[in-house]
């Protein structure tokens, strides 16, 4: 199918695609509107929330009472990274701000080696349950920050686990490791970070990673500017935007 027509306009086969494409971003969003009113309406209803065990592209996930670990483990949740990251192989993925193992447990079958950062106790001992329940001996699970350097800092623990932050401010606090991804990791393929606003800090321990490897990096990420800025000079540049807030880097396209 050529992409312009006789006139030099876009064809009708592009103009269709590019309407499919706009039409499926807008149901994922309405999608997404729909997941976050769910989780609006859970939070409201944390403490009725129960233990429960939940199915995911033939993976089992346990879920903690009075979380939100569930709505993570839907399939709507991330479609778009979720299809994104599956679609990928190769010898080593890290998974940095693991959560429970949404992604550390799926991508498991088409990596050689996860390593997975998890800071938060209770977080990181349900991420390893989950790792565990499905037999996974390919994944290394480390119980800290991925940081600018090793040491320890206070984290914020929010009633959404998943998104407990060096940043935010709430009652029940944290103290957790930190160490630079550079310390762990001497090779990778691809690398996800979700950090809840502390990517910079993330990026800047894996410079020796960086700078030897051309891993692709999804980033989840509100300001992505400052990141955008900083990974220039690695030669990376953004290639995707997958729900709204993850953002795909890869070194030295030609656009």
């Amino acid at each position: 199918m050529k992409p312009f027509d006789a006139r030099g306009n876009l064809s009708r086969g592009t103009r269709m695609n590019k309407i499919k494409v706009q039409h499926k971003r807008k149901l994922l969003s309405l999608i997404k509107l729909a997941i976050l009113y769910e989780i609006a309406l859970l939070l409201v209803t944390l403490d009725k929330v129960p233990e429960s065990e939940v199915a995911l592209h033939s993976y089992k996930f346990k879920c903690r009472r009075k979380t939100t670990d569930y709505v993570h483990l839907t399939k709507y949740y991330e479609a778009e990274t979720t299809e994104f990251l599956l679609n990928k192989k190769g010898d080593f993925f890290v998974d940095v701000g693991a959560h429970i193992g949404r992604y550390s447990v799926l991508l498991s079958k088409n990596f050689k080696k996860v390593v997975a950062f998890e800071p938060v106790k209770s977080t990181f001992n349900q991420l390893n349950t989950n790792v565990s329940m499905n037999c996974l001996n390919n994944v290394k699970l480390v119980n800290a920050a991925a940081y600018e350097k090793a040491g320890n800092k206070i984290i914020h623990c929010e009633l959404n686990l998943g998104s407990s932050s060096f940043y935010t401010k709430s009652r029940k606090t944290e103290r957790i490791k930190t160490i630079a991804l550079d310390n762990i990791v001497r090779k990778a393929d691809l690398i996800k970070i979700d950090v809840e606003g502390a990517e910079l800090h993330a990026l800047k321990g894996a410079k020796q990673l960086l700078t030897n490897n051309n891993p692709i990096l999804v980033i989840e990420s509100f300001n992505v500017n400052p990141i955008k800025n900083y990974l220039k000079k690695f030669g990376y540049s953004i290639t995707d935007r997958l729900d709204h807030t993850n953002f795909v880097f890869e070194k030295n396209c030609p656009w």
